[in-house]
């Protein structure tokens, strides 16, 4: 299927916007209908919050290595757990491809969100590349779902009570001076409905990681 986006971003002004919260902003509220965004490559240092009237919003960069969006914010540098991710989304039914995540606040600054699902449903991340180290992706929603998707972190880089499934995606723990712990799933009752779901998932060493043996 062709894709007629609503709106381009692009760093050196060819697009619509030059910032991808820009974009974001001026998408409808509350929509029933998908804004396609096409996001040119580059480095986007950006906070962004996709806030709960932007609903079906879908971001798809040229290529997952070369447009990446980049914040580092942090504990280290004052800010909550919430409040240090690079990209927050609230609105129901947000969808990206082909894009790099990335908190750039580095292994010794404690908590240092690259993605948070903060309450928001029917999230979908195909081809996307999430770069952190503690607490990379932060689930607090329901209904995800990771598609051929890498994930880098050192401690509890996955967490969250949320309800989220894992498909094809590649797992890479990366070197720190803790005790690397992949999931952290903070349900506490067995009755709760939520949890983490890998399906045919590789877990491994990064390469930094793996030259320490």
């Amino acid at each position: 299927m062709d894709i007629v986006f609503n709106a381009t971003v692009s760093l050196d002004g060819s697009g619509d916007f030059k910032s991808i919260g820009a974009a974001i902003s001026a998408a409808p509220d509350n929509s029933n209908s998908r804004f396609y965004i096409r996001i040119k490559s580059g480095t986007y240092n950006e906070h962004i919050e996709v806030e709960s009237q932007k609903t079906f919003i879908t971001l798809i960069g040229d290529n997952a290595a070369t447009t990446v969006i980049v914040d580092n914010r942090s504990n280290g540098t004052g800010f909550g757990t919430s409040q240090s991710a690079t990209f927050a989304v609230r609105g129901n039914n947000f969808m990206a491809k082909s894009i790099t995540f990335e908190n750039s606040a580095g292994p010794n600054n404690g908590q240092a969100v690259a993605l948070l699902n903060d309450q928001a449903n029917y999230i979908t991340f195909y081809r996307c590349v999430f770069l952190g180290y503690q607490d990379t992706i932060f689930i607090n929603g329901n209904h995800l779902f990771f598609k051929d998707c890498e994930i880098c972190g050192t401690v509890d880089f996955i967490f969250g009570d949320g309800l989220a499934v894992f498909q094809d995606c590649k797992i890479y723990a990366r070197s720190s001076n803790n005790t690397i712990t992949v999931t952290a799933q903070s349900k506490d009752s067995k009755d709760q409905k939520s949890g983490f779901s890998f399906q045919n998932c590789s877990v491994m060493a990064s390469p930094e990681l793996g030259s320490r043996k």
